[in-house]
């Protein structure tokens, strides 16, 4: 598995952890056939994927996650697969179960020892609710520009209390945020083929090149490159 500069070598019953929005080139080793499955998830509310991906995305070194203690998980996953049917009540539930236990020991993992898991537990719950109801603004007014002045008007706060908040919360300027969290929409958008001008339109620019410069600006990647990943 390659990526950037990275590259890693994956066994059987490996978990690996795909970052978004990078691209990655796989080499099969040897003569025997090589099965695979993937998940793709979430982390929500919005704000506490950053602080998944500082601890574990920050921390790792290959991508890999090895030892018995994933294998055990990884056979779990394909019993769920192969023996439950899609249809039959409750594999949903167990698939979820067994998602949150896989993250949970995916963070322990990359803890180094005498670490405490600081995920924000001493962020007062206001300065959380503030950032996650700007979110949800953000959300609820995708077709709109980005004005920090007017988000912070509808949440009845000031300006620099709303930048206060985000920088405690997620350690990032409000702006600088709801914009990764607009692109991220974006590109979800265009893997769904949506055309630019049609997603411009749709989260509040001015034209499909304004919201590729922005895109480029904000995700190190252009439009064009996840459209040549979805052609692959």
């Amino acid at each position: 598995m390659e990526w950037n500069d990275h590259t890693v070598v994956c066994r059987k019953g490996d978990i690996f952890l795909y970052q978004p929005f990078q691209i990655y080139s796989v080499i099969c080793l040897g003569d025997e056939a090589t099965d695979f499955a993937y998940l793709n998830f979430d982390v929500s509310p919005y704000y506490q994927r950053t602080h998944f991906e500082k601890v574990v995305l920050g921390r790792q070194k290959n991508g890999a996650f090895c030892g018995e203690e994933f294998r055990n998980i990884c056979q779990q996953m394909v019993y769920l697969h192969a023996e439950l049917p899609a249809q039959r009540a409750g594999r949903s539930a167990l698939v979820h179960s067994m998602m949150q236990l896989t993250l949970v020991r995916m963070i322990l993992a990359r803890l180094p020892d005498g670490d405490e898991i600081s995920s924000r537990q001493d962020t007062a719950a206001d300065t959380t609710l503030l950032v996650n109801r700007a979110l949800e603004y953000t959300q609820m007014h995708l077709e709109q520009p980005i004005h920090i002045q007017s988000i912070a008007q509808q949440l009845g706060v000031s300006e620099s209390t709303l930048y206060k908040a985000f920088i405690r919360c997620v350690e990032a300027p409000p702006s600088k945020f709801l914009t990764q969290y607009k692109m991220r929409h974006a590109e979800k958008m265009i893997l769904e083929k949506y055309t630019l001008e049609e997603i411009a339109q749709s989260l509040g620019y001015s034209s499909g090149f304004h919201l590729s410069r922005v895109f480029k600006a904000t995700l190190g990647k252009t439009p064009a490159q996840i459209k040549k990943r979805l052609r692959k």
